[in-house]
């Protein structure tokens, strides 16, 4: 489904946009999704440490790592948002847009 929506969007997109506007879009857009890399596999670990602890039946065990998944979350989204904020703040120098295409960049990012 999504790939036939990607498939005929993209040249409605491109069409209506124009090309310049769509790359201006795009380029800020793939920047933003490369964020999630910091992430850096955090989920699936913790998804089978809690898989263990719920398999032993361990209370304490359970508590103990949605504790230690909350905390590692918290570091990494501070340095997510800060990573998004330094990015937002050079956005118009990175993708080089000019007239009324920067200041929809600055709002769209």
């Amino acid at each position: 489904m999504r790939l036939s929506i990607s498939i005929f969007g993209t040249p409605l997109l491109l069409h209506c946009l124009g090309d310049e506007s769509y790359g201006a879009f795009r380029a800020p857009t793939d920047w933003g999704n490369y964020l999630n890399l910091l992430e850096l596999g955090i989920s699936g670990s913790l998804l089978a440490l809690l898989a263990k602890a719920l398999g032993i039946g361990e209370h304490q065990q359970i508590l103990l790592t949605l504790a230690t998944g909350i905390k590692a979350y918290l570091k990494i989204l501070i340095v997510m948002v800060l990573a998004g904020l330094g990015l937002g703040l050079f956005i118009t120098h990175l993708v080089p847009v000019q007239g009324v295409l920067i200041s929809e960049l600055q709002k769209g990012y």
